[in-house]
């Protein structure tokens, strides 16, 4: 009888990771808005370290805890793990491997940073008509609008 079989482990296998990620995927839709946003305007340091290895992007640092606050992973460790086995972190930071203690002193560093991003897309999507939102609300990383789409 013949069984349905994986590849060969020891074979080398080419991987196309744009095919992978789905063209409506939550990772394609953040790569797009952090690569849009005014990053130094808003706060975020992008400068180069004089001694010892270079930093991590902070686009690329944000685009990894917007994924994982989509995704309700909000650990450090998990976030540092998602960059090893999830194939939609894997291409939206474009393999790299961020370390918990780089995640966590990203957080820890542009805390008000991230809110103000928040804040910048609330103000976009209402200065595009796309809502009609009387109330803003923010509380740390999370933000609230009454919303009426209009249509």
């Amino acid at each position: 009888m013949d069984f349905v079989s994986g590849i060969n482990r020891d074979q080398i296998v080419m991987v196309d990771f744009e095919t992978k990620v789905e063209t409506n995927s939550w990772a394609r839709k953040i790569d797009l808005l952090v690569e849009a946003l005014p990053i130094s305007e808003l706060g975020f340091n992008n400068s180069i370290n004089k001694k010892g290895r270079p930093r991590y992007r902070s686009q690329d640092m944000l685009k990894l805890v917007l994924y994982g606050y989509r995704k309700k992973i909000f650990s450090n460790k998990q976030l540092e793990e998602a960059c090893k086995i999830n194939i939609e972190v894997i291409w939206l930071l474009r393999g790299l491997r961020p370390s918990i203690s780089k995640i966590s002193s990203f957080k820890r560093n542009n805390c008000k940073e991230i809110t103000k991003i928040n804040l910048f897309f609330l103000r976009l999507i209402k200065e595009m008509n796309l809502v009609d939102g009387k109330i803003i609300d923010t509380n740390s990383f999370k933000s609230r609008v009454s919303l009426n789409y209009k249509k």
